[in-house]
């Protein structure tokens, strides 16, 4: 692209088809969840996950997008937002999965801090 940007969208027939369709016809695609719009005329090509995976070893990019995930070398930076929704989803429809509450967070710290002392006092080494 003239700017640069590359897009990750999650992957769907439909998108893909459209974003060939747009991108034959120079057409304006539209990512209505990123709220933005590139002329199909600035798309270089369209990629799938492996030639993706080899952009990212060849060129080794600052940043790069990932399964949702932004990163840079050391690891993930932020996700984007289709991205936490997903995850925020899937952890509301986890069976047995509940978010504490701030006094059972802190009880299950105390019991925490009572375990780590117990076994500290076992490796304890003497100097």
């Amino acid at each position: 692209m003239r700017d640069g940007h590359i897009f990750e969208i999650p992957y769907t027939q439909e998108k893909i088809k459209s974003a060939f369709e747009t991108w034959q016809k120079k057409g304006i695609l539209i990512f209505k969840d990123k709220q933005a719009g590139i002329n199909g005329a600035d798309i270089v090509k369209i990629i799938g996950e492996d030639e993706y995976e080899n952009y990212i070893d060849s060129v080794k990019p600052r940043l790069y997008v990932k399964n949702g995930a932004w990163r840079d070398r050391t690891g993930i930076i932020r996700l984007e937002p289709w991205k936490q929704a997903e995850l925020d989803a899937k952890k509301l429809e986890a069976p047995g999965v509940k978010e504490l509450s701030p006094e059972d967070a802190e009880a299950n710290r105390k019991k925490i801090a009572k375990i780590t002392k117990s076994i500290s006092k076992k490796f304890k080494t003497k100097r």
